[in-house]
């Protein structure tokens, strides 16, 4: 089984420039989630995170 980080890092090798996220007012190619994933991982890092810690991010409608 594989993690969603590793999910994505392969769809991106695969399809970079191709639609990941489509919103009615956006638009989002693997290459920028996986970017966006990775600053994200970079901040919990910085911020003492670890691997294994669990993280609970809220929901908005």
């Amino acid at each position: 089984m594989y993690s969603l980080a590793t999910v994505l890092a392969l769809s991106t090798g695969a399809f970079a420039e191709r639609d990941a996220i489509v919103t009615v007012d956006s638009r989002l190619t693997y290459r920028q989630v996986n970017g966006d994933a990775d600053r994200f991982a970079n901040l919990l890092a910085s911020k003492g995170l670890r691997p294994g810690d669990e993280v609970a991010l809220p929901i908005s409608a």
